[in-house]
């Protein structure tokens, strides 16, 4: 039987992995623990992980490039759509991604909502 990603028993027991911009701009801008992040990336491509985040991400890390001098116009487009060929699990901000970061368990600082 062949196996893609996506099927129940590929995924079945893979680590999910909640990232937010600061880690993905490492991805592309070399920058104190770089390392880290591209490890991290790295074990999403190899398909050890997935990576969820906020469908805010692009949006997030793009406009945190346009800050670097170091990217253009050019540069940014190349940076948007490599994002876009990584399919990582782009969450609604409320949705999985709230439950998965603990926030499903409906308490502020120890106390139930």
């Amino acid at each position: 039987m062949e196996l893609h990603r996506g099927d129940k028993e590929v995924e079945r027991g893979k680590e999910i992995v909640v990232l937010d911009a600061s880690v993905v701009i490492k991805w592309l801008v070399d920058e104190k623990h770089t390392g880290a992040a591209l490890r991290a990336r790295d074990d999403y491509l190899a398909g050890k992980t997935d990576i969820w985040s906020t469908q805010l991400l692009p949006f997030e890390v793009l406009n945190a490039l346009r800050y670097d001098q170091s990217y253009g116009l050019e540069e940014l487009k190349t940076a948007a759509a490599a994002l876009e060929r990584y399919s990582l699990g782009l969450k609604p901000v409320l949705g999985e991604l709230a439950e998965a970061s603990g926030l499903g368990r409906r308490q502020v600082r120890g106390r139930p909502l």
